[in-house]
């Protein structure tokens, strides 16, 4: 398997991600935790692609400000982000208890806007980078 097998292969994670988010958001009643779990991956999983697409081994960690914060020497500027990964950051883990955090459809709803900018950003920088490769 090559590097952009890889690469590929942790967008297409994170694009099912996002579509589960999509597709639960649609669910009544609406699985809210679950929703805004998978836009949370969704995120994390394009920023590793970054990554890996840079031949950077991904940390183990939901951290999505920290991921930010490993990708942007590869991707610029990505202040316009990272307040949209930290809006997601909790999702990771916190929503598996109960009682955590309240969330609402509104709530959800942003969660996957969130997560679509993130991954839609990522797909258009590997895009660039693959063409100015050519």
């Amino acid at each position: 398997m090559t590097n952009d097998d890889v690469t590929q292969s942790w967008l297409s994670k994170a694009s099912d991600d996002l579509d589960a988010a999509m597709i639960l958001c649609n669910h009544h009643p609406m699985k809210l935790e679950n929703i805004c779990f998978h836009a949370q991956q969704a995120a994390e999983k394009a920023l590793n692609a970054v990554l890996v697409d840079n031949m950077v081994f991904p940390n183990k960690t939901h951290n999505l400000g920290e991921i930010v914060s490993c990708v942007e020497p590869y991707m610029g500027d990505l202040e316009n982000l990272r307040p949209k990964a930290l809006f997601l950051n909790p999702y990771a883990v916190e929503h598996r208890y109960p009682n955590e955090l309240y969330i609402d459809e509104d709530t959800a709803r942003l969660a996957i806007d969130y997560a679509s900018d993130i991954v839609q950003r990522v797909r258009r920088h590997l895009r660039s980078k693959q063409q100015d490769s050519e």
